[in-house]
C-alpha cells in the first residue's frame, strides 16, 4: 500500500509524546461557574485537531495531525460520563481522570500529571503547563488501544526489555537464532523473528538497546534493496538511555510483491541513529 512515510510519522509521534509529557505539574485549577456544573457538554470523542508548547519546539500542526490520520494513526481524548478519560495518541493511551468545575472548565488528571480542560465555541482545550491540546468534537470511537482489549491472543507477551513479537505483527514466529547486526556502545540490533502487519507489510522483528547515555530514535534511510529490487521500508523507534524496545521494520507490499517475509531476501540498506536533537550520530549498513 501507499505510505507517506513512517519516518516523519515516527518523528510526529515523538513530537506529540513530548507534547503530553511535560514534566511534574503542580495542580492547576479553574474558578468554577456558580450553581450546578453541566458535565454534559465534555462528554464523548474529541478528535485532535493540533497542539503546541510555549516553547515553540514541540508543535503540532494541523497538517501534521492529518498527516498522521492518512498513515491509518489517529489521536483523540474520551471523556466518560463516570468521570474517567483516555487520551489515545498515535500508538498508545494515556489514563487519567477528570470533573468538571464549571459550565466550559474542568479539572483532569492524564497520568498522574494535573491538567484543566476548557471549552472554547465548539473546541475543547486540554492544557498542561505551557502545552495546549485542541480538538473539536468526533464520532464516538474506542480503538483497542483505549479498551485495552488486544488482537494478540496466544502471542507471547512483550515484556519493558522486549524479545516477544512487536504488538504490530498479526502473524509471524520468532527466529530459533537470533542475528545480532549491530552491538557497539551506541547501538545493540538484533533480527529475532519475522511477520507482516496488518497492512500485509512483511518485515523483520526487532530487539533494540540503546547502550548510550542520551535518548535516540533509531530509523532506517531508505529506499533498501530486497534481491537487489528497490523497496520502501519503514522504521522508527525512539528508546530512552538504557532502554530495550521490541520493533517491526516493514517492508512495503507492493514493493516487495508479496506479503510473506520468506520474500525478504538479500536484503541491503541503512540503519541511522539521531540523538534528541535530531543530530544523526550513528549510521549501520544492514544486510540480511
Amino acid at each position: 500500500m501507499a505510505h507517506l512515510g513512517r519516518t516523519a510519522a515516527g518523528r510526529l509521534g515523538r513530537r506529540l509524546g513530548a507534547l503530553i509529557a511535560a514534566a511534574a505539574l503542580g495542580c492547576l485549577l479553574l474558578a468554577g461557574c456558580a450553581g450546578a456544573n453541566d458535565s454534559s457538554q465534555f462528554v464523548g470523542t474529541w478528535d485532535l485537531q493540533w497542539g503546541q508548547s510555549s516553547s515553540g519546539n514541540e508543535n503540532l500542526s494541523a497538517e501534521n495531525v492529518s498527516a498522521m490520520r492518512q498513515l491509518g494513526l489517529d489521536a483523540y481524548l474520551n471523556l466518560d460520563g463516570s468521570g474517567t478519560l483516555s487520551l489515545v495518541t498515535f500508538d498508545e493511551v494515556k489514563r487519567g481522570d477528570w470533573k468538571a468545575t464549571g459550565d466550559a472548565a474542568a479539572n483532569a488528571t492524564v497520568e498522574g500529571q494535573s491538567a484543566t480542560i476548557a471549552l472554547t465555541g465548539d473546541t475543547l482545550q486540554l492544557k498542561q503547563k505551557d502545552t495546549v491540546l485542541v480538538f473539536a468534537k468526533g464520532d464516538p470511537k474506542e480503538s483497542s488501544l483505549d479498551s485495552g482489549a488486544s488482537s494478540d491472543a496466544g502471542r507471547e507477551p512483550e515484556g519493558d526489555e522486549g524479545g516477544g513479537l512487536s504488538e504490530m505483527v498479526v502473524r509471524g514466529a520468532l527466529l530459533d537464532k537470533p542475528v545480532t547486526l549491530v552491538d557497539d556502545d551506541l547501538l545493540t540490533f538484533i533480527v529475532n523473528g519475522t511477520g507482516a502487519d496488518k497492512l500485509g507489510d512483511p518485515g523483520f522483528n526487532l530487539q533494540i538497546t540503546n547502550n548510550s547515555a542520551t535518548s535516540i530514535d533509531v530509523w532506517v534511510k531508505d529506499p533498501f534493496t530486497v534481491d537487489g529490487a528497490s523497496v520502501r521500508v519503514y522504521l522508527f523507534e525512539t528508546l530512552a538511555p538504557g532502554q530495550t524496545a521490541t520493533a517491526f521494520m516493514q517492508f512495503d507490499t507492493e514493493d516487495v510483491g508479496s506479503t510473506n517475509p520468506s520474500a525478504l531476501k538479500n536484503v541491503e540498506g541503512t540503519v541511522l541513529v539521531d540523538d534528541d536533537a535530531d543530530c544523526t550520530i550513528g549510521t549501520y549498513g544492514f544486510a540480511y
